[in-house]
């Protein structure tokens, strides 16, 4: 089973909202799982501290992919993380990839 989770997102260039997917209850880095996260705060920083390929899907849930958010990508330009959420990771709510620099 996959859905996903609205408190954190990336912002593709062409402005498309990509959430964060939750697959058998788990939060994925990798198209093979080779990370897996229970918690959505350490996933965040995991995609967005570490430059970690992390699983979104679309609003509608029919697009999903691996997207990376940092220097290398080609595709996101800002991220964007509940404030509570935000808080328990230790980031800000939200970040562009020129504001970022964690």
């Amino acid at each position: 089973m996959s859905d996903f989770d609205k408190r954190f997102y990336l912002v593709t260039k062409d402005g498309s909202k990509r959430f964060a997917a939750r697959i058998d209850g788990q939060f994925q880095i990798g198209k093979y799982r080779e990370e897996t996260f229970a918690n959505l705060a350490d996933f965040a920083r995991a995609v967005i501290i570490n430059g970690k390929g992390g699983r979104f899907s679309s609003a509608n849930g029919v697009s999903k992919s691996i997207l990376v958010y940092g220097a290398r990508t080609r595709s996101v330009a800002a991220y964007w993380l509940d404030p509570s959420v935000a808080a328990e990771a230790g980031l800000a709510s939200e970040g562009t990839l020129a504001t970022s620099g964690q």
